[in-house]
């Protein structure tokens, strides 16, 4: 389950900085793109993903890797890699299941 966690964790990281450019400057002052301003862009939560199938010890799911477009600053169409090509990728809900896996592709 922590292998999990850090997964999402890593690969929320991962894309927030290839899609939005490391060191983006929201205030707009010194990049050719003005930002929004800070906190007025609302937090978006990725569409739930159902297990593929489920077992009496774990949950699985699948994952693919895939190019999407996302909309992360107001106006500003932005080509990503997400999982299931969503940006950061789909939210998994913890079950009482005591496992859970997921194959990425």
């Amino acid at each position: 389950m922590k292998n999990l966690h850090r997964l999402a964790l890593l690969v929320a990281f991962a894309s927030t900085l290839v899609s939005t450019g490391y060191g983006y400057d929201y205030g707009g002052s010194t990049s050719p793109t003005p930002g929004p301003g800070a906190f007025t862009v609302p937090l978006q939560i990725p569409p739930t993903l159902a297990p593929s199938s489920i077992d009496a010890t774990t949950d699985y799911y699948d994952l693919t890797m895939q190019v999407g477009v996302k909309q992360i600053l107001p106006g500003a169409p932005t080509t990503i890699w997400g999982y299931n090509g969503i940006f950061p990728g789909p939210t998994i809900i913890e079950t009482r299941s005591p496992r859970r896996r997921a194959s990425a592709q």
